[in-house]
């Protein structure tokens, strides 16, 4: 948390549904993938990595679970 304000990608991380520990390094990894950087990102910037934050937690949660959290994880896009 920076200044005490939730960044954008804290709150992507909560939305997940993942233990915090493991998914940062999941998400730092997909968002990378995508060119955004997770210090700076922005709702477009977290729009251009959904496809591959998607394709992470497929590895991770089932099908049913993913189409929730990344329904979650994009209203924080918009």
């Amino acid at each position: 948390m920076a200044n005490g304000k939730t960044t954008l990608y804290e709150r992507v991380l909560s939305a997940s549904g993942l233990s915090r520990i493991f998914v940062d390094g999941v998400l730092r990894r997909a968002c990378a993938r995508a060119n955004v950087n997770v210090d700076t990102m922005t709702p477009e910037g977290l729009r251009k990595a959904l496809p591959y934050i998607e394709d992470s937690l497929r590895i991770y949660l089932p099908p049913n679970e993913v189409e929730r959290r990344v329904g979650a994880i994009r209203k924080l896009a918009e």
